[in-house]
């Protein structure tokens, strides 16, 4: 090969080097949850240790892209207790619908003791993880609180138990009456979520107002000893805070960062970059 091109390759070739590591260097360490968005601008996608998506939206080359640009790990989002109107499933499955999800109309509780729906949700399971997704957000684990029956219970075990077995990581999005119900059982020292992710500690979104509030210190003082206990008992512990104001924003960062909670604050609640 002439030495001129070779040169010429050689040089392209460390300031492509170069610029990722700049790119790298530059990219701060942060956890960011996009549930509602989708693959349509994924150089839009901010830079992250952990990014959390909907896995419906995105293909296994999105992934990669996304993981070639710095993301570390991603997480797909993954809903058991509930059942979204506008997703392909909803007419296969509405028949085991509970009843209707407070503040968000087009979505229904639904019943995990159903095998038929527990078989779906490890169908989409294995196929977020062929994506190249590394573990789920699991959402609506709060099925248990509003239908605290054993059925329920188990339902939801089993789900998390055959999730986990594929070694993928497992975290709860809120859930912390099945979670410390299930924590403090005999079936514990089987480690069927890895951590959990907490919405609104700091923060409140009012729905009937539809403006963004800081939390009583009532809610606040029980989800902060809820979290720190399961710190200390090995759990990683992400927060979720809503708030459109800078100074709402930059509290609720440094309440989590005081707590040892790795947080994500939106500037709206549904998800989105914008």
């Amino acid at each position: 090969m002439n030495k001129k091109i070779v040169y010429v390759i050689t040089i392209i070739l460390i300031a492509l080097f170069g610029l990722l590591v700049y790119y790298n260097k530059n990219c701060e360490p942060k956890y960011v949850v996009l549930i509602g968005e989708d693959n349509e601008y994924l150089d839009g996608f901010p830079c992250a240790d952990i990014l959390v998506v909907d896995g419906e939206y995105f293909t296994a080359d999105d992934v990669a892209y996304l993981k070639n640009r710095g993301v570390k790990t991603i997480y797909s989002y993954l809903n058991i207790g509930s059942i979204e109107a506008f997703r392909d499933c909803y007419e296969d499955y509405s028949e085991y619908t509970l009843g209707e999800y407070e503040n968000w109309p087009d979505e229904k509780w639904i019943d995990v003791s159903q095998e038929e729906w527990r078989k779906y949700i490890i169908s989409k399971g294995n196929e977020f993880s062929d994506k190249g997704f590394d573990g789920f957000f699991i959402d609506n684990v709060d099925i248990y609180y509003m239908f605290q029956t054993t059925e329920i219970y188990d339902g939801i075990v089993d789900i998390l138990k055959q999730l986990k077995s594929d070694n993928m990581d497992v975290i709860i999005n809120g859930g912390d009456i099945f979670v410390q119900e299930y924590i403090a059982s005999e079936e514990h020292s089987e480690r069927i979520f890895d951590g959990v992710n907490q919405e609104e500690v700091y923060t409140n979104y009012n729905f009937e107002e539809k403006r963004f509030e800081t939390n009583t210190e009532k809610n606040r003082e029980y989800y902060q000893k809820y979290l720190k206990d399961l710190l200390k008992k090995g759990y990683v512990v992400y927060v979720l805070e809503y708030a459109d104001k800078k100074e709402i924003q930059n509290q609720a960062i440094e309440y989590a960062k005081d707590n040892g909670f790795i947080v994500y604050v939106a500037d709206n609640i549904n998800l989105k970059i914008h």
